[in-house]
This record gives structure tokens, sequence and C-alpha cells, in this order.
């Protein structure tokens, strides 16, 4: 019901996926994503006063605060904090994502793990994409 209400991909393989980055010239940087027929979009910007350091990912209602460290296999993303219209939500209520990103070449990999208190694992999802012209 989450990945549903949030528009996240559901269950499938070998689902085709598309992802458009639009940057805004001030430091954002929209994605758009399409899994099969199941599309949402979000907005990326660099934190700044006290999130500053982190990347936080503007998701509807919902600031995600991300820190992402370089790892062996590429960066790793980790989510550190969350807020409800700006709110900070507490820390017991916040969903652990993680998510390792890489590239290669023209393709860029992907693996994003989410599960949320109580609820318990939500989605899991990893492959690649090709860089279109």
């Amino acid at each position: 019901m989450i990945s549903r209400v949030a528009g996240l991909p559901k269950a499938g393989v070998d689902v085709p996926v598309e992802i458009h980055f639009q940057p805004d010239g001030k430091g954002s940087e929209r994605w758009r994503r399409r899994f099969d027929t199941r599309r949402y979009g979000s907005v990326m910007q660099a934190g700044g006063g006290r999130d500053a350091g982190l990347l936080i990912e503007h998701f509807g209602p919902f600031d995600l605060l991300f820190r992402l460290t370089p790892e062996p296999k590429g960066l790793a993303w980790s989510l550190v904090g969350w807020k409800l219209l700006k709110i900070p939500l507490p820390g017991w209520s916040r969903p652990v994502i993680e998510c390792l990103e890489s590239g290669e070449g023209e393709r860029f990999f992907f693996d994003i793990d989410v599960a949320f208190p109580v609820v318990g694992h939500v989605t899991h999802y990893s492959g690649w994409v090709i860089k279109s012209p």
C-alpha cells in the first residue's frame, strides 16, 4: 500500500525504466522516473544551514535527507532524516532507505532498498539504465 501511494515501482522482473534529469540552473535538479507504467518525480537539492552536507530529495510533502558516502563499489545514499511540510519527523518514524549507485561507460547502475518501522520491508529494486542522447 505504501509503495502504491508513493508511486514506487510495483513488483516485476525486467521492467522498462526511464529516468530524466532536468537541472533548473539554480542548484536543484528534477528527476522524473518511469517504471513500466508507474511514474513519479522528485527534486534533488544540496542541503543548507542545519542540513548542510546532505542531499535533500523533495518528494511530495516530504523532504528526505540523505548522507552520500563514496564506497569502493559506488556512491552510497543513506536516509538520515525526514520532514513533512518542512517539519522534522522523529527518528523512530524514519524509514530505512539504502541506495548504491555507480556507473560504467554509458550505464548507470542502481540498487535501492526501503523499509519502514513497524511495517517492515516495502520495496527493493535494482537495475541499470543507459544514457540516451
